[in-house]
């Protein structure tokens, strides 16, 4: 059985004896000590909710992303206005981070992904050259 937990605004927080949904997880405090920030389920992915520290009960969602959920790791920006968080793309696992403003909504791409070229690719192609061997353009 679900719970509706009112402290955190009616969201599905689910019941973490039994292993049901999807519990909020990382609960941030702003710097300012405004706002709070987590993870809970919407539509049954891990999105980013927001709510003023004084009140949960105004949750309301940040994020409204499909597919894949958002990784556990997010941080507020020392603007006290935006949270910086990271997902990867159809399982890919190269974590492209975002930037979501938290009166607008909008997200913005910090860094825009170059298929092919990401460092965790150089690094493994370093690793198979090994210290010994000399890389092709010296």
């Amino acid at each position: 059985m679900l719970n509706q937990d009112p402290q955190w605004g009616g969201i599905d927080v689910g019941d973490r004896n039994r292993g049901e949904g999807n519990p909020v997880v990382a609960v941030r405090v702003s710097p300012d000590g405004e706002h709070l920030a987590w993870l809970a389920p919407l539509d049954g992915v891990c999105n980013l909710w927001v709510a003023p520290a004084a009140d949960p009960k105004q949750a309301r969602p940040l994020t409204r992303v499909t597919g894949r959920d958002i990784s556990p790791y997010f941080r507020w920006a020392y603007t006290n206005r935006h949270l910086v968080f990271f997902q990867d793309h159809d399982g890919d696992e190269n974590w492209r981070g975002s930037s979501v403003d938290l009166a607008s909504g909008a997200t913005t791409l910090l860094i825009a992904h170059a298929p092919g070229r990401c460092g965790r690719s150089r690094r493994r192609a370093a690793a198979r050259r090994g210290p010994w061997r000399r890389s092709r353009a010296s």
